[in-house]
């Protein structure tokens, strides 16, 4: 039975739809635990570790379904975890060749893949092009840090850089979506920090096409931006105090 330093299975599990800022905390993470729980036998690879909190979701239903969990940080998280069906690799994380030759069972296939380790639009798409080929057709890829709305000014705890990043990380992931929308389904679940799920219908062995940047249309003549963001305000308002 898997240990953890940090955390418990229990308490994501009562508070999964609890109140307040915990219960989306709770809820986010168990949707991990779930997308594992619907394999028999899985693979689930982790990319960022940190103190095992998403480890123990993992990890838990990993034991569950008697599948393998191999999770990856740049930094020595041996310790957060122990569990005969865990893995930890310290290493960067797009270094596919390196952890395949420690861990050659992901070869065979991943049911679930979960990226929470560099939030930037190079790293993640480096991430995708090493592990996404790997993906069994059916399987998942779960995003944490999609949702900036928090941190935006006026949001419950206003953050400047987390909702850059938070930002991006959202908008590269609609990217990548859209460049491959025949071969993915996409859910996004907001509050706290947000949580991205995606579905790979594509076979193993199909390589991602790299994320599609659009524009939006110039603004029609005479509308300025200012008009834009006071009709958008508007809409706003009566959405909120008007409408039943």
């Amino acid at each position: 039975m898997a240990t953890f330093k940090h955390h418990t299975f229990s308490w994501f599990a009562e508070h999964e739809f609890a109140h307040g800022d915990a219960g989306k905390r709770a809820n986010h993470n168990m949707l991990l635990y779930h997308l594992v729980k619907s394999f028999s036998q899985p693979t689930v690879l982790e990319c960022g570790t940190a103190l095992g909190q998403s480890t123990c979701l993992l990890l838990t239903a990993v034991e569950e379904q008697q599948g393998r969990l191999c999770s990856l940080d740049i930094q020595d998280c041996a310790h957060v975890a122990q569990s005969d069906r865990w893995q930890f690799i310290q290493t960067d994380d797009r270094d596919a060749a390196y952890v395949l030759g420690l861990a050659p069972y992901l070869s065979e296939g991943i049911d679930v893949l979960f990226l929470d380790s560099v939030h930037s639009r190079a790293h993640v798409w480096a991430q995708l092009q090493a592990w996404y080929p790997l993906i069994k057709q059916g399987g998942y890829i779960a995003f944490d840090d999609i949702d900036p709305t928090t941190y935006r000014q006026g949001g419950r705890t206003p953050n400047q850089q987390r909702c850059a990043e938070f930002g991006d990380m959202s908008e590269m992931i609609r990217e990548f979506f859209y460049a491959n929308l025949d071969d993915l389904f996409l859910a996004y679940h907001f509050g706290i920090s947000g949580r991205g799920i995606m579905k790979k219908l594509a076979p193993m062995g199909t390589q991602p096409k790299p994320p599609m940047v659009t524009a939006e249309w110039p603004n029609p003549p005479g509308i300025t931006e200012s008009a834009r963001n006071l009709a958008a305000a508007i809409a706003r308002y009566v959405r909120v105090n008007l409408l039943p």
